[in-house]
């Protein structure tokens, strides 16, 4: 077969509509052309698919009058040696096929207006080696609908505006530079992808929401004085009024430039799960300040917020403030009567180093404080903090409001293991454990007391990081008692090479946990090896924008008595014990693994049964699995476990739209497939939208081919309302609806009650 014959096969097998035109460009570069197209025997309109290919030379390809595609190729996955195309001319009425660049080998462009007929994507493909350019300099009109802009190999440079009340969404790995002023007035949204505002012009002023998740990034770049202040939106870049999400976001970054100082300004951001950077630095030197409208924190999620810039008391004045102050964040300390004292920002770190920052990478490195005019402020290492100068623990103030870092340069010198000594039950207001060493070293800092001492954390923060000499830090918490008192304790492994932090202190306190760790190839690891029955609240782990947080309890109560909740907010959870590991609920985004090599793998949701069961997950009365948040899906993935077993209790699912739903997820290959019992556990379902009759949702993925047993308390119908309106879904066991492979567990929308009226499915 050609591969002109192939492309078209290919294209046409993806479309399922309409024709498919291979562009030849025998008769010139006219669109309207039938003899430039294969087959010859007219030109392609709006439920066909175009592909541009190697059988034709490159150049301008001329549209004249409105002309329409319901989808456009440049290449393909298999064929991506593309010459360089020019589609330009009359306006392209663009389908929901969208356009998509493969090519390698020349930069491809489209320079006619684009105006959608349906909600479309524009994608770019162009991976390494090879990677080149798609230009969008045509502009695009959205026309009411949802544009995603995917970028996933190399750029995206979109040069003219985007215009419409339609939404945006910048979706991929790679970057979409938008360089114009665009007035799209939908909603802006970036999932793993990083978009930047680019260049004199690149704005979004009129977006109705900003929402940066999954990974995305957000660049404001090189702004400078290039754009005037308006008045209402300082610099113009995006709107003051609006709201903004934060969910995974692997950085926010306002750059100055063009010698002039820059300030923007940001509406209400909302920090909503796992691991969150904001930066601001001075680029090509000026100073950059962002000015957030106001700053809230979830407080089911308890994510963590980390702030960078070059404002290190060294000079720089780029900085990132609230404006109405840190009225919902609470700061915790004293009142800074000797230096040592500053109150701090709970559940904030800061990647800010003494000399730089280090761009789009957020190594924690210390703490923040909030100043009405600095906005956050880093504590400095030496000015800051009460510093160990040798190995013992530092002298602190019995007002338990000091600051201490213990630097390895004092308590931990040569690659040896060292001993830090609390000589009595002591308070203090934060601790760092840094690993300033310059060189890597192997060997653990154990932090130890008296029998029965405590050492108690007034603002509940704990770091343990390392420089980038370093790379590694081994660190263990011995004390007998790590009390967090009334705030909610954070334990944040800074980012490493290898590491890891044993807490074998009994934990205590009346408003949880959270912890935070950087996993690499199970590296950079929190491990709980105590009794920790006196915590209790919420134990939450956060992930985010690179990998997992990894956390492995190692006692049969490291997570409390069972009362507590636990959080997964792109987290894995590695239980290693040979008892059952009890919490009440399990909810949020992550993995519950069953590592190899682990002496006891056992996890009980609800209850407070014990048992000999290994590699067993159980979902017991009192007992609540509900990934995701109230507002927002999740997928819990419990792996390498052989049996899953809601013996009682409630799993609870939120369907959002057709693809927008909760999901869990049953792991494993091999001889670890998972086998799904149930038996008088509740199913519940809440609905966020009004969903079709005849809708399917694939809500229990097992892996393997190991049929699920028995069924949910509602046996084979759930209802679920939305509104005023009754819905009855269809329970399908071992079904294969909705891509599935025989052994999931899908909902199926059987009918709805509105007001007396029943419809069904036909």
């Amino acid at each position: 077969m050609s591969i002109a014959a192939f492309l078209i096969g290919c294209a046409f097998a993806r479309s399922g509509f309409g024709e498919t035109y291979l562009w030849n460009g025998a008769s010139g570069g006219a669109w309207t052309d039938p003899a430039n197209w294969l087959p010859s025997t007219g030109y392609p309109g709006g439920g066909d698919d175009v592909v541009f290919s190697n059988n034709a030379a490159g150049g301008t390809v001329t549209l004249s009058g409105e002309q329409a595609a319901r989808a456009i190729y440049f290449g393909s996955v298999v064929s991506s040696n593309v010459p360089g195309f020019n589609i330009s001319g009359s306006p392209l009425n663009l389908g929901a096929g969208g356009i998509h660049q493969y090519s390698r080998a020349n930069n491809e462009t489209i320079s006619a207006p684009i105006r959608l007929s349906a909600d479309s994507v524009l994608a770019e493909y162009s991976y390494w080696p090879g990677q080149k350019d798609f230009n969008i300099n045509g502009g695009i009109d959205n026309n009411g609908h949802a544009l995603r802009l995917h970028s996933e190999g190399y750029r995206m440079l979109v040069n003219q505006a985007v215009s419409g009340t339609g939404s945006v969404e910048v979706t991929g790995d790679d970057s979409v530079y938008l360089r114009a002023a665009n007035t799209f007035s939908g909603g802006f949204s970036v999932s793993g992808a990083r978009a930047v505002l680019d260049g004199a012009s690149g704005s979004i002023p009129a977006v109705s929401s900003l929402a940066i998740t999954a990974g995305g990034r957000l660049e404001i770049g090189e702004t400078g004085n290039a754009l005037a202040d308006d008045g209402t939106n300082t610099f113009g870049r995006v709107p003051n009024n609006i709201p903004v999400m934060l969910s995974n976001c692997r950085y926010v970054k306002l750059v100055g430039g063009n010698g002039a100082n820059t300030v923007e300004r940001m509406g209400a951001v909302d920090i909503r799960n796992e691991r969150n950077y904001i930066l601001v630095n001075n680029g090509s030197g000026a100073d950059a300040t962002l000015v957030l409208a106001s700053l809230v924190r979830n407080p089911q999620s308890r994510p963590l917020l980390i702030v960078g810039s070059d404002n290190y008391n060294l000079g720089g004045l780029s900085r990132i403030v609230v404006a109405g102050g840190l009225t919902n964040w609470q700061t915790i300390g004293g009142s800074n009567s000797r230096g040592t004292d500053k109150a701090i920002v709970p559940c904030v770190f800061s990647a800010t180093q003494p000399s730089y920052t280090r761009g789009s990478q957020a190594y924690l490195t210390t703490f923040v404080r909030y100043d009405e005019i600095s906005g956050f402020v880093p504590l400095h290492p030496s000015n800051d903090f009460v510093n160990a100068t040798d190995t013992n623990f530092p002298a602190v103030a019995p007002d338990g409001n000091d600051n201490v870092r213990l630097p390895w340069l004092a308590v931990h010198p040569t690659n040896a293991v060292y001993t830090n000594f609390v000589p009595a039950s002591t308070t203090i207001n934060s601790l760092v454990i840094f690993d300033d060493l310059p060189f890597t070293g192997d060997k653990e800092l154990v932090l130890a007391g008296p029998p029965g001492a405590t050492l108690t954390i007034k603002s509940g923060m704990i770091l343990v990081a390392a420089s980038s000499d370093a790379k590694r830090y081994y660190a263990a918490i011995n004390v007998s008692t790590l009390d967090f008192a009334q705030a909610e304790g954070v334990i944040a492994a800074g980012w490493t090479h290898y590491g890891w932090i044993n807490v074998n202190s009994a934990l205590a306190g009346t408003n949880g946990l959270t912890i935070t760790t950087h996993d690499s190839d199970d590296e950079g690891s929190v491990y709980l090896n105590a009794d920790n029955r006196n915590l209790r609240g919420q134990i939450t782990i956060a992930g985010g924008f690179e990998n997992y947080a990894r956390v492995v309890p190692q006692h049969r109560y490291a997570l409390g008595d069972g009362s507590n909740d636990l959080f997964l907010a792109g987290a894995k959870l590695v239980p290693w014990v040979s008892d059952h590991l009890t919490v009440r609920s399990l909810s949020g985004s992550g993995l519950v693994y069953s590592q190899w090599n682990a002496s006891g793998k056992r996890l009980n949701i609800g209850g407070n049964g014990t048992g000999s069961e290994n590699n067993t997950v159980k979902l017991l009365d009192g007992g609540t699995i509900s990934p995701g948040l109230p507002d927002q899906a999740g997928v819990l993935t419990i792996e390498r476990f052989t049996q899953v077993k809601f013996l009682g209790g409630t799993v609870r699912l939120d369907i959002f739209a057709p693809c927008s739903h909760d999901v869990i997820n049953l792991a494993g290959s091999g001889s670890d497939v998972p086998t799904l019992s149930i038996n008088a556990a509740s199913l519940e379902v809440n609905l966020g939208y009004r969903p079709a009759i005849g809708d399917t949702f694939a809500v229990i993925k097992v892996a393997g081919t190991n049929a699920v047993s028995g069924q949910f308390a509602q046996g084979s119908v759930v209802m679920a309302r939305y509104g005023q309106r009754k819905f009855f879904l269809d329970i399908l066991y071992n079904s294969s609806l909705a891509g599935c492979d025989g052994n999931d567990i899908v909902l199926r929308v059987a009918r709805y009650d509105a007001g007396g009226t029943v419809f069904v499915a036909r």
